[in-house]
């Protein structure tokens, strides 16, 4: 009987260190199969494991169902009841293949108690799939269970918490915790700064370091910097780098991109432009972020400027969003040769990523119908198939000659026939 165990328990280590080790894990799977050892616990979670991780999403499934449940096997009292370590893998798989509601699913029919990964687990697929409800009453059984005051368990609900706006919950999760780490900090500062509660978000970024002694990270003073973006206290604003200054984050350029987009939304433009120059690391964001609140904030002509010392200085490739701050600085200018050379640069060569893209494209129409050149905004809208029966394409169209002054000769069959367009222009186009 002794060798008869010995034998078995060597079998299943070396079953699980072939599932574990890279290769094809189908021969390992099949000698489990051929050995009884499918339905073991241990060997099902180590190939469900090795499953998801090669993304075989169905295979993982079907290693989990080869193991019997409690529940399939009424009545017999020699059933070994699965553990929550073959569960707690389907779930992290489900989870990290974009799955919740399967995660969900798969919590709801299970044949053995949870522990504290399992509620973790449980608790973050409600949260990604927003069934906030079910996730209180997850809660609240981890609860009863003891559970909420573990570190994942605990960190998890907070999350779900911020996350549905109920800060008041977040806060007796997070008192009743006896540790908290940087992550469930950062999971209820940022939950206080979505709800404006700027007090409260302020006060826990103290006692975060004056407390438990946890230094404040990137995702901290994000969240902060987001949350205070609603103030228009230019004072608050320089506070708040003040504070990052202190903290030692003033190089993240993750930190500085948020307060940049800040100093440029409330037209501090001088504090922009001096943490613009001081950010050693720039990019594309960094790069939209400045170029359009220049434009925004009636300096067009330096938001070419920089654009050109981009593509000039700098390793950073213009992107969509980069290119349609440059259009509007175009169109702020009346600079439509320097639009015909975005077109012809980067909307309209085929060598392209940007090649027809339809945003890039109204823009261009938009831009051409402002700065008087109405058969290039036409040619446009008939040039590029993509958004030749695009509604917002040719209300751009209209809407700038309208703005222009100039009238439009358009076909009324054609207008009727292959748009419906917006009441607000048919003023102009029956012009």
């Amino acid at each position: 009987m002794r060798a008869a165990t010995y034998g078995y328990q060597a079998l299943k280590e070396a079953l699980a260190a072939a599932i574990s080790t890279a290769g094809d894990v189908r021969r390992p799977h099949a000698l489990a199969i051929v050995s009884g050892l499918d339905g073991n616990g241990y060997v099902a979670s180590l190939l469900v494991s090795r499953y998801f991780r090669l993304g075989a999403t169905d295979a993982a499934r079907k290693a989990f169902d080869a193991v019997p449940s409690a529940a399939s096997l009424p009545g017999s009292a020699s059933v070994v009841r699965p553990k929550p370590l073959l569960y707690n893998s389907m779930l992290r798989g489900y989870l990290a293949h974009g799955l919740p509601r399967l995660a969900i699913e798969l919590f709801q029919e299970m044949g053995c108690p949870p522990d504290h990964h399992t509620y973790h687990l449980a608790v973050t697929a409600c949260t990604r799939a927003s069934e906030f409800e079910l996730g209180r009453r997850i809660g609240s059984d981890a609860a009863e269970k003891g559970f909420a005051s573990d570190l994942l368990v605990g960190t998890a609900l907070v999350v779900m918490y911020s996350e549905a706006g109920d800060t008041d919950a977040a806060r007796t999760v997070f008192d009743g915790m006896r540790h908290r780490d940087d992550v469930v900090w950062n999971a209820l500062i940022a939950g206080y700064a979505r709800e404006g509660q700027l007090g409260q978000a302020l006060w826990s970024f103290e006692r975060m370091r004056s407390v438990d002694g946890v230094a404040p990270t990137e995702s901290t003073l994000v969240s902060l910097v987001s949350g205070f973006a609603s103030s228009g206290s230019w004072k608050v604003h320089n506070m708040l780098h003040a504070v990052i200054i202190r903290s030692g984050l003033h190089l993240s350029h993750f930190v500085c991109n948020a307060l940049l987009e800040i100093y440029v939304e409330f037209c501090c433009l001088s504090e922009a432009v001096m943490l613009f120059r001081q950010m050693e690391v720039k990019d594309s964001i960094t790069w939209s972020t400045m170029i359009g609140g220049l434009v925004r904030n009636g300096r067009p002509d330096s938001a070419l400027k920089v654009f050109h010392w981009m593509l000039s200085n700098s390793d950073v490739l213009p992107t969509r969003s980069i290119l349609l701050n440059v259009i509007m600085a175009c169109t702020e200018l009346g600079d439509w040769k320097e639009g015909k050379w975005i077109e012809q640069s980067y909307v309209l060569a085929n060598s392209s990523e940007f090649n027809r893209d339809p945003s890039l494209v109204t823009a261009l129409i938009y831009m051409y119908a402002m700065c008087g050149q109405l058969d290039s905004s036409v040619g446009l809208v008939h040039g590029v198939e993509e958004i030749r029966d695009d509604i917002v394409a040719w209300n751009a169209m209209i809407k700038g000659c309208g703005v222009f002054g100039e009238a439009i000769f358009v076909k009324r069959s054609e207008l009727d026939t292959r748009l419906q367009l917006d009441r607000r222009f048919l003023n102009v186009a029956n012009a």
